[in-house]
């Protein structure tokens, strides 16, 4: 689907198109009928309309309680009702940590027919994406230029600071570390930039204390020494660098497979 979304996209010569669907799986999972009215008119996603229609589906009745249902607080997808009056999120992510926290409330009679994403989409493109919003966000508070999968997903996130350096970040969230760094190859060159890493969420290190470390082990040569990074050392390291730090503290080398440098760069 995303492969689809991509060819169109480049057909209609729109990149802004694509990274409006991209941010579309990432904001609004559900969507409600006036939600998709807004969506089924948006001129930026005429491209990509019909395949809107096929990746967000009925929700079925098995996720409404007493007439509504609830989103995550943290994922943004339906939470399922417990027997027990509990609530059960399919991100692993909130699970770990602890009992999901109810978000909007959507009433059944108020809404009318509700629709959310296919449950792929929802695991492999919602779930990591909320990793990525949490860096445009956090580095947009920095009064930092961020351009979200430029060039049709060449990378995640494209960071210009004022000098004119660039920062190129892709986000993995990948529960195994060893596998993540066989996998790593350097990031694509265009659009330019001078600096590149991937980033890991922090959570998937505070569950391994040596996922850095196990990365770096398994690099491999197609890698170019590509550095991975959890998104906390990256903000820091972006604080780092608007305050004029340009050495270790500043460059995204600095955590290269080094857990030892956690301390100094949690915010």
């Amino acid at each position: 689907m995303i492969s689809s979304a991509m060819r169109l996209c480049r057909e209609h010569e729109a990149p802004e198109s694509y990274t409006a669907f991209r941010r579309l799986l990432v904001e609004r999972p559900v969507l409600t009928g006036g939600d998709m009215f807004e969506v089924a008119t948006d001129l930026l996603l005429y491209p990509v309309r019909e395949l809107v229609e096929q990746i967000y589906q009925r929700v079925p009745d098995s996720f409404c309680r007493d007439g509504a249902y609830v989103t995550c607080a943290r994922c943004l997808t339906l939470l399922v009702p417990l027997t027990d009056g509990g609530w059960w999120c399919e991100r692993d992510r909130c699970r770990r940590q602890g009992q999901p926290p109810p978000g909007r409330t959507l009433r059944a009679d108020e809404t009318g027919a509700l629709w959310q994403l296919s449950r792929p989409l929802r695991q492999f493109v919602t779930g990591p994406g909320r990793a990525e919003a949490y860096l445009e966000r956090e580095l947009r508070a920095l009064r930092l230029p961020v351009e979200m999968w430029p060039g049709f997903d060449a990378y995640d996130l494209r960071i210009t600071f004022p000098d004119g350096w660039v920062w190129a970040v892709d986000v993995k969230d990948w529960a195994h570390p060893g596998l993540l760094g066989q996998a790593a190859t350097e990031v694509r060159q265009q659009p330019p930039y001078d600096e590149a890493c991937w980033v890991v969420p922090r959570y998937r290190v505070d569950a391994r204390p040596d996922y850095l470390r196990v990365y770096a082990r398994n690099r491999t040569p197609a890698a170019g020494g590509l550095p991975l990074l959890t998104d906390r050392q990256l903000v820091a390291a972006a604080h780092a660098r608007l305050r004029g730090d340009t050495g270790p503290t500043g460059r995204l080398t600095q955590a290269d497979g080094d857990t030892s440098a956690n301390g100094a760069f949690d915010a």
